[in-house]
């Protein structure tokens, strides 16, 4: 960790020497961004111009230099098989930096390479060009003598903190969680501690769960398990100065109408000899349900007409965002295919993050974004965004007339699918004067609105439920006021400022959404 002079600070961290990650926070503890890298930085040093030099990874790009923002500028790798750079000193645009060789297990000190700039690294690892560093031959170790005397000009104070004898005995009952995200596993550790040097008696351990909770195992088999209890019996007693685990795994439903919702979980653990003290014995810890949520769209170019003088290829560009509380770590967007479009021509175009695809059954085709790391739109609102674009050809001869319709349904992690409105074309001729009803949307007015927000609804539309949706994915309900049925209108008094979508379902469960703003 290093701390800039505007009072930032700059984490580096990571696993298997090969995926690392640098973090960025703001000089009050808040995150600004984390960037992920193809090595681990072990060692971080600032620049002069406020650039970072980042160090560590065996064979790897052992070295870069990073900006403030977190761009990779350059990359250095050392010329010696299996060793890796333990960047020393980077001061004063001097840069000292020292190889281990780790070849064999070993860990011995290799050379040392010296710059007066930076950009001096380009010579000092590349044999082809003329050296501008220079390489040690191995220290000589030699024995010395420290003399060290007492400072009498200042005194220390030391709080060990509580602690007990090894004739007393106390169980302190503690407890954690992993995070908690619609559809996954979720995870509470229950530990009991002897804080005292006696040896406790058997143990009863309680754990009373959330009723959203479904019970799936436990690191320990329980003696019992009821709709919200889990109780372990006649544990093994804990020794002296020791504690003991238990892990348990719930499932949480698959239901993003549950993101803020907070889950309470309480832990006991009680034995029957005397304790000193009997007001730790049982903890409760508090954990909020966070996921990722999708407000999403489809586009079609042409939009609104496919005109059979002029056009030959629908253009389609599904786009997404998490704007949920939590990173979205897999999107799956499945579109089922009009059968007016011919699947042998389809192309696919631009996507934001690396994706599959695959076109299966009648026209069933399904981008996977794996691993896809996307953060929400309250943590970093330009990189909680992603779309894929294809172009398919309509199946010739197309009568004029004919509406061409398409939906996609996009699911979040475990979440349910939401589906985007409609992207729909009507087939015209040349003149473009064939009148067909216009393409179902929505829109809404004001935006941005500070009371009331009215709706124009399609024709044939029968609204049936009513659903706002907030930037961190809450759904809040919101009072109709207007009794016209093409128009409606909805009080957003109570609303907090800010971006929002609202969603109609009909009798049916055809969906329209659209985005408004609160002021």
């Amino acid at each position: 960790m290093v701390k800039a002079a505007d009072g930032t600070y700059f984490i580096s961290s990571g696993y298997n020497n090969t995926l690392g990650f640098l973090t960025h926070f703001n000089s009050d503890g808040t995150l600004d961004w984390q960037k992920r890298l193809n090595a681990v930085p072990s060692r971080l040093q600032l620049l002069n111009n406020g650039d970072l030099l980042a160090s560590g990874g065996v064979d790897l790009p052992g070295l870069m230099r990073i900006s403030q923002a977190g761009v990779v500028l350059q990359t250095w790798t050392t010329m010696i098989p299996g060793a890796s750079h333990e960047l020393i000193a980077a001061r004063n645009d001097s840069v000292f930096v020292l190889h281990r060789d780790q070849i064999n297990i070993s860990d011995a000190w290799s050379a040392l390479n010296v710059g007066t700039t930076v950009d001096d690294l380009d010579c000092a690892f590349n044999p082809g060009d003329l050296p501008l560093s220079f390489q040690e031959p191995m220290p000589t170790l030699v024995s010395s003598t420290i003399n060290s005397f007492s400072d009498q000009l200042k005194t220390w104070t030391m709080n060990v903190g509580f602690g007990l004898t090894v004739a007393q005995l106390d169980v302190q009952a503690a407890a954690s969680s992993g995070p908690a995200r619609p559809g996954f596993t979720y995870t509470v550790y229950t530990d009991a501690l002897n804080n005292g040097g006696t040896t406790s008696g058997a143990l009863t351990r309680t754990l009373t769960f959330d009723p959203l909770l479904t019970f799936e195992s436990a690191s320990v088999p329980p003696s019992t398990v009821t709709a919200t209890t889990i109780t372990w019996n006649a544990a093994t007693a804990v020794a002296g100065y020791d504690n003991s685990l238990i892990s348990v795994q719930f499932s949480i439903p698959p239901d993003p109408m549950l993101l803020g919702t907070d889950l309470v979980s309480t832990f006991t653990a009680t034995q029957g000899s005397l304790e000193t003290d009997l007001t730790n014995n049982s903890t409760t810890i508090t954990r909020t349900i966070t996921g990722s949520y999708d407000p999403n769209d489809k586009l079609v170019q042409p939009a609104g007409v496919f005109n059979l003088e002029t056009d030959s290829v629908l253009n389609y560009t599904i786009r997404f965002q998490n704007t949920g509380n939590d990173t979205a770590f897999t999107v799956v967007v499945r579109d089922t295919l009009s059968m007016m479009l011919d699947i042998s021509t389809f192309r696919l175009g631009a996507t934001s993050h690396p994706c599959t695809y695959a076109i299966t059954g009648n026209g069933i085709l399904t981008f996977t974004f794996a691993d896809i790391l996307l953060p929400d739109s309250n943590t970093n609102e330009p990189r909680s965004h992603g779309l894929v674009d294809f172009s398919i050809r309509p199946i010739q001869p197309l009568a004029l007339g004919r509406v061409i319709a398409n939906a996609a349904d996009i699911y979040f992690d475990f979440n349910p699918p939401i589906r985007t409105p409609d992207a729909t074309v009507v087939v015209v001729n040349e003149t473009g004067v064939f009148t067909a009803a216009e393409p179902t949307a929505l829109s809404v007015f004001p935006t941005p609105t500070h009371n009331k927000l009215s709706a124009n609804l399609p024709e044939g539309f029968l609204l049936h439920t009513t659903m706002v949706i907030g930037s961190d994915g809450r759904h809040i309900p919101v009072q109709r006021t207007g009794t016209n049925r093409l128009a409606p209108e909805w009080n957003v008094e109570h609303l907090a400022p800010g971006a929002y979508v609202l969603q109609l379902t009909d009798a049916r469960g055809k969906r329209l959404s659209a985005r408004f703003t609160k002021e």
